[in-house]
């Protein structure tokens, strides 16, 4: 909302005329409350994945190439520039690929520009959108997740589900799917360093897998698409009652 006044008090408006608002993570919670919407209206529902059968355990030899995956949509506060760096900080030796999955809006010019100039053209690839990412989560050792803000991350539970080893940044409800050194490494934002640092860690294929297997079964346990439409279902029923 910052820098788009009108907008905000349109938003406003709106929360007043509201019988219930959801947010799909605490701190989307919390930033509603600030915004005035009163407690008794409020429901914290998070997001669901579809969990697959079967998901890759990634065992692979020292020559192979580490695969890390960034499903994002090519936006400055995705925290693209970020990943970037922290990659160009991995000593050569390492042998490691980028795919980042997502929509252009206008920025892959940039990033490109990025790349080139950190010495990453031989090591990233932009798929653009895709309607269906699971090739992608497949064949993924490492998910990243580098945003600058989020509400819930429909990406990192895509991680979970897909048992990646997962790099997240502390922003938004990613601490909420997340539990640092259980389930994947959570770091700050905007610290390329600190990235750096925890990819290399899961770059230990037995860390890796250790964490990814403990993500995918609290994806299972926690954010599943049943609990998810049985809380919307009982919130309409709530106000078909009322």
């Amino acid at each position: 909302q910052r820098g788009r006044p009108v907008l905000t008090l349109i938003e406003r408006f709106l929360h007043t005329r509201m019988d219930t608002i959801t947010g799909n993570s605490k701190s989307v919670i919390k930033d509603l409350a600030a915004e005035g919407v009163p407690p008794d209206k409020l429901n914290l529902i998070y997001n669901s994945v579809s969990v697959p059968n079967h998901f890759r355990n990634s065992k692979k030899s020292y020559a192979e190439p580490v695969e890390i995956l960034c499903i994002a949509n090519l936006i400055p506060y995705k925290g693209h520039l970020d990943l970037f760096e922290a990659l160009a900080r991995i000593p050569k030796v390492v042998s490691w690929h980028l795919t980042c999955v997502g929509r252009d809006d206008n920025y892959r010019t940039e990033l490109e520009f990025a790349i080139l100039r950190l010495g990453l053209v031989n090591f990233v690839d932009f798929t653009g959108a895709v309607l269906d990412p699971s090739p992608y989560l497949l064949s993924a050792d490492i998910g990243v997740n580098c945003s600058h803000q989020e509400g819930f991350s429909n990406a990192l539970l895509e991680y979970m589900a897909a048992g990646l080893g997962i790099v997240a940044t502390d922003v938004g409800g990613n601490t909420e799917a997340i539990r640092h050194r259980l389930d994947g490494l959570i770091i700050p934002s905007r610290s390329p360093l600190e990235m750096s640092t925890a990819i290399i860690k899961l770059f230990a294929c037995k860390y890796r897998n250790q964490l990814g297997a403990s993500a995918r079964r609290r994806a299972i346990d926690n954010f599943g698409e049943k609990e998810c439409v049985n809380s919307y279902s009982n919130i309409y029923r709530e106000l078909y009652q009322r």
